[in-house]
């Protein structure tokens, strides 16, 4: 049997509205991972050893040690066609390249260049409105919000297990110096 792990970036910024629309919009009966910009995911088998859990956790220390908080901010509103999903995009997606890239290094996954999957902040996905209704919606309860500010300050590691996401570990970076 399979296990995903799933590494990202958690959004440690407080918005009622934000978290009370994606509550109402992200339609699911499961355990959710909270409010987060996905940088990667990766299979492995759940009979890993303790010794490859316990590497694979270092070699994240390692990484985040090596990393130090920054600042971003969502401001940029987007509809997926293909995943009916609403989502924020960071303004600049660089740093979050950036730190995918690393990941992979670390844990020795190879990048795809196929893959399309982009840095984002889902709000709505699967919802019964359109495009159109959940913009306005989100407008409505957040828009003056907007751009929101956010830090990233640690990474978090979720494992899924039968449908539910379950946090495993929370990485933090070294404070920045610009602090």
């Amino acid at each position: 049997m399979n296990e995903t792990l799933t590494i990202v970036m958690p959004m440690k910024v407080w918005t009622p509205g934000l978290h009370g629309f994606r509550s109402k919009h992200m339609h699911s009966s499961r355990a959710m991972i909270p409010a987060h910009i996905e940088l990667c995911s990766v299979m492995r088998s759940d009979r890993v050893k303790l010794e490859e859990r316990l590497q694979l956790t270092n070699r994240l220390v390692k990484l985040c040690r090596s990393l130090s908080t920054f600042g971003y901010s969502l401001s940029c509103l987007k509809w997926d066609e293909l995943q009916k999903a609403l989502y924020l995009e960071p303004d600049s997606l660089e740093p979050f390249f950036k730190l995918r890239r690393s990941l992979q290094q670390a844990l020795g996954i190879e990048p795809d260049i196929r893959e399309v999957h982009r840095m984002r902040l889902t709000l709505a996905m699967g919802s019964e409105l359109g495009e159109y209704k959940l913009v306005e919606a989100f407008h409505l309860l957040n828009g003056d919000l907007l751009p929101l500010k956010c830090r990233a300050t640690e990474l978090e590691i979720y494992t899924k297990r039968n449908g539910d996401w379950l946090l495993r570990e929370a990485i933090p970076f070294r404070e920045s110096e610009d602090n």
